[in-house]
């Protein structure tokens, strides 16, 4: 064990930000995705707005027209899904993202112009504005992508492998759940269709749970979601802003009831997703919804490399990120990332508020890198699974220059 920990502290390797993968490890990421991808139970309320699509999925990556062509006919929102895999000796990392043209909280006539009547009402607050959560409850905005990270036990096979463990982006916090029954106050149960997580995706602001016969606001009461009041974004915890979270979704909720007739909205009701490796137009099916996988590495990721352009509207320097490698001799691996996009282009609502998977935080770990729950996630899962048995050296992680053949 020393020797091998020698060998870490002194084999250090640095790449450059990776562009591309193999196509043999390409179909490999693929194959595991198909074989675990989520069954998302979509919460709607009569509008198009909540259906699960591509970002181009009216023909280009602009990122500032969509809230607009969104509610042209003539472009289609069939059923998309992106993912991206990592992998460990002792388990498989999956990121699901689920793009929406549109979060529109404050409605479909009233959001953007209720995001802004609100910005100004929390901005008065200093505390508000400290914590950064005004902005990320409360607002409509262009563009939307939320995500799950579903956790793979190995197995001689993908059929023999076993989710144990799966964690969902909702309104920047990761809302945690694993198979076995717990009394843990911080982890919910986690249902599965054989071996495809049920998850639900909430309408207009489409934060991602643990789908138990929903409908029920996400991360609104902690019970509803398995999570104790600091994983609500509840509690006295200055990091998380106390109890902001929860009187701001509690402003959400007072400033919808008052909206419901201006916008028209009927009670919520749930559309079915399903991976068929078929990409159905919703509009022309009134049962379950066909979904395919797009690749995160070759869509998003390979746009993110030279910004700002027509997708990403801001952008951020990641420096430098490092992990172990397990493959071959025994090394820290350090990437060079420098500078990504970190924020898709929009202009309604409030501006470039919707985030790539590296863009992903969760606002009560505010010390953590940013992106680390895509970029790093079994160091992530361990840290919130210490029991787990994770092991986090990587043989597999394409986004930090980590490939291995299937």
């Amino acid at each position: 064990m020393r020797s091998m920990l020698l060998a870490l502290a002194i084999v250090t390797q640095l790449t450059r930000v990776p562009i591309a993968q193999s196509p043999d490890r390409a179909s490999f990421d693929r194959a595991i995705a198909e074989a675990f991808a989520p069954v998302f139970h979509q919460g709607m309320v009569g509008s198009r707005y909540d259906f699960i699509t591509s970002f181009d999925f009216d023909g280009d990556w602009v990122g500032d027209n969509n809230w607009d062509n969104a509610a042209k006919p003539e472009f289609p929102q069939r059923g998309y899904v992106y993912y991206a895999v990592s992998e460990t000796p002792t388990h498989y990392f999956i990121h699901y993202a689920a793009f929406h043209p549109r979060d529109y909280k404050g409605g479909e006539l009233t959001g953007a112009m209720l995001s802004q009547v609100l910005r100004r009402g929390v901005g008065a607050s200093t505390r508000i504005q400290q914590t950064g959560i005004a902005n990320d409850v409360v607002l409509a905005h262009e563009n939307d992508l939320e995500g799950c990270l579903v956790v793979v036990r190995k197995g001689a096979t993908l059929a023999a492998s076993e989710v144990v463990i799966v964690e969902t982006l909702a309104h920047n916090r990761y809302l945690k759940y694993q198979r076995d029954v717990t009394l843990a106050g911080t982890v919910g149960t986690i249902r599965v269709d054989g071996q495809h997580p049920l998850i639900y995706v909430e309408p207009k602001g489409h934060g991602m749970a643990a789908f138990s016969d929903q409908p029920h606001p996400v991360a609104a009461d902690p019970a509803t979601v398995g999570g104790d009041a600091a994983a609500a974004g509840g509690g006295d915890d200055p990091a998380a802003g106390g109890g902001l979270v929860e009187r701001l979704a509690g402003l959400v909720t007072r400033v919808d009831d008052a909206r419901r007739t201006i916008n028209g909205e009927q009670p919520e009701f749930i559309r079915v997703y399903r991976f068929t490796g078929s990409a159905v137009d919703p509009e022309l099916t009134d049962g379950e919804i066909g979904y395919d996988l797009l690749p995160t590495f070759e869509t998003m990721w390979a746009r993110a490399q030279r910004v700002p352009n027509e997708t990403y509207g801001e952008a951020q320097d990641y420096g430098r990120r490092s992990v172990t490698a397990a493959a071959g001799t025994p090394a820290v691996r350090t990437t060079e990332l420098g500078r990504l996009g970190s924020s898709f282009r929009g202009v309604q609502g409030a501006a470039n508020k919707a985030r790539p998977p590296w863009g992903w935080f969760d606002m009560t770990e505010p010390d953590r890198p940013l992106g680390e729950w895509f970029l790093d996630p079994a160091a992530a899962v361990l840290r919130h699974f210490p029991s787990s048995g994770i092991d986090v050296h990587y043989l597999h992680q394409p986004f930090l220059g980590i490939t291995r053949t299937p």
